[in-house]
């Protein structure tokens, strides 16, 4: 198998890193976190993690982490 470098987003919840997963339950705002990195949205390149970082700050106010994530393929 092969490793490919990808990137996931985690910010400290309730003093425990959770890492930011796509939802798209009408009743949610589309964004939630999961405790699992398994479960996290990951980005193919450091910029794009960076700027949908960015997004989440000006819109939300929190800042994230970006995390190195290391995917077989």
């Amino acid at each position: 198998m092969l490793a490919v470098t990808r990137y996931a987003l985690s910010r400290l919840l309730e003093d425990q890193p959770t890492f930011l997963m796509a939802c798209y339950e009408p009743d949610m705002d589309g964004i939630t976190y999961t405790f699992d990195l398994k479960d996290a949205c990951t980005y193919v390149s450091f910029e794009k993690a960076a700027d949908v970082a960015r997004t989440l700050q000006r819109l939300h106010g929190y800042d994230l982490m970006i995390v190195v994530v290391q995917e077989d393929v």
